[in-house]
């Protein structure tokens, strides 16, 4: 099952389904032109030229590399309607990139930690994401013992939204047990510290300079 939305939130300050899905439809268009530039010029001088300057890390939301963690990402243009969406997790993923995590969930040790990392472009309703600076505390999160698309009774979901870089970002943890331990407290926190996420101004102008040549 492809991300095409995050789980819907219970609580109220949750931006409605109709909201994330145009955002995410927003997205979606505005960058698979840069997509479809980039593919079409190779790796020629002149993508490197508008390249120059600018890092992956700057460009793409992704969790930074950590000795035993396992890391996916969708990369900036997923297919639509796929939202723009990292994993990271300190067991084995067992499922692709973009997707809800369920079959990791369902099966999640008691030590487990699954930290899925969603964004969507500016537009109406993103008063529903308060502002945040990097990175989202776990002290901030509406901790749910129980959430609509739960597979795993012993696994609750923290749930951080926070409008950040230009983007809503829309953070979702878990852990293997209701409680977990002050050593994955410490682990989540850890991880979330890694997660970077692109400014949307960065991405923006990255795709009309790659489309201003056409």
């Amino acid at each position: 099952m492809t991300m095409t939305s995050p789980f819907r939130p219970n609580g109220p300050s949750a931006p409605s389904g109709t909201y994330l899905l145009r955002m995410l439809h927003r997205l979606a268009l505005l960058l698979l032109a840069g997509l479809f530039v980039s593919s079409t010029l190779g790796c020629g001088a002149a993508d490197r030229a508008a390249n120059k300057g600018t890092s992956a890390e700057e460009t793409t939301l992704q969790f930074a590399s950590n000795s035993g963690w396992h890391a996916t990402e969708t990369g900036m243009t997923p297919v639509a309607p796929q939202a723009v969406s990292a994993t990271a997790s300190n067991v084995p993923l067992s499922d692709p990139a973009g997707a809800i995590p369920l079959a990791t969930l369902r099966s999640l040790p008691d030590r487990g930690i699954v930290i899925v990392a969603t964004i969507f472009p500016p537009g109406p309703g993103e008063n529903a994401f308060p502002n945040r600076s990097l990175p989202f505390n776990l002290s901030d999160a509406d901790v749910r013992s129980g959430y609509e698309g739960q597979v795993n009774k012993d696994v609750p979901e923290y749930l951080i939204l926070g409008h950040t870089k230009g983007y809503s970002l829309d953070v979702r943890v878990y852990f293997g047990r209701q409680h977990p331990t002050s050593d994955q407290l410490s682990g989540a926190t850890n991880e979330l510290s890694r997660l970077r996420v692109p400014d949307y101004s960065t991405v923006v102008n990255r795709a009309s300079k790659l489309t201003s040549r056409y």
